[in-house]
């Protein structure tokens, strides 16, 4: 996974690349991959691109599926003991990323039904507690950003 990431961001000279996922199911394993590479140069362009949430380019609020370059990750860090907390960290990532890269080739196995995950849960306290403030952040920054 990282080797073919690595690669796509020295060719393309990438702050980020993202990868797709193959979604495992006990009965079904789903892989949209078509093996094309999309790059982003204008600003935003990467981050408008995963809030339009579309299949096709599959670039999602996750932060698993990315190779960030460390100046990305500068001032930036997860809330300690919070469920969802790469929903708002992500949109501060995607909204700076200068290059970006989506690789459209399954590299990472995302295991749907897994006892103990939190997205296996259903509709819990915290929901309500990080789920629910996580939007509401997220939503508060992109409102920050620029037209």
């Amino acid at each position: 996974m990282y080797a073919e990431m690595v690669k796509n961001a020295e060719l393309h000279g990438a702050d980020l690349v993202v990868c797709r996922n193959k979604r495992i199911y006990p009965e079904r394993v789903v892989d949209g991959s078509t093996d094309k590479v999309v790059v982003y140069r204008k600003p935003l362009e990467m981050l408008i691109q995963c809030l339009k949430d579309e299949e096709e380019i599959l670039i999602q609020q996750a932060a698993w599926n990315k190779l960030y370059a460390k100046e990305l990750l500068e001032d930036e860090s997860f809330p300690v003991g919070k469920w969802y907390e790469d929903v708002a960290f992500s949109a501060r990532i995607l909204s700076k990323t200068k290059v970006g890269v989506y690789v459209d080739k399954a590299l990472y196995d995302y295991v749907c039904v897994r006892e103990g995950s939190i997205m296996n849960q259903g509709i819990t306290m915290r929901t309500f507690t990080d789920w629910i403030p996580a939007y509401m952040e997220k939503e508060a920054y992109l409102e920050t950003l620029p037209d």
